[in-house]
């Protein structure tokens, strides 16, 4: 699941359903967004990280996610277009 929220969805379940065995699963396993615990302590820091991942000014990585991309990652893969 690396780059699963990148793959030409149409493309993609036609090649897994040609690989996969009769009643056979397939699974994208996901990671999640960096946060720090959740409280007061960390809060400040937890708000700077999402502007680093989110924002698309310079020094940030955000412009750099395609938006539809981050959106499917984010989603633990519940908005994957249906096979």
């Amino acid at each position: 699941a690396q780059s699963a929220h990148y793959f030409k969805y149409p493309d993609a379940w036609r090649e897994i359903g040609r690989v996969l065995r009769p009643g056979g699963t397939v699974a994208f396993w996901s990671y999640p967004t960096l946060m720090l615990p959740e409280g007061k302590r960390f809060s400040d820091l937890n708000e700077k990280l999402l502007r680093f991942l989110l924002g698309t000014g310079p020094n940030r990585i955000g412009q750099y996610w395609n938006p539809t991309a981050r959106e499917i990652l984010w989603s633990h893969f519940t908005k994957l277009p249906p096979p």
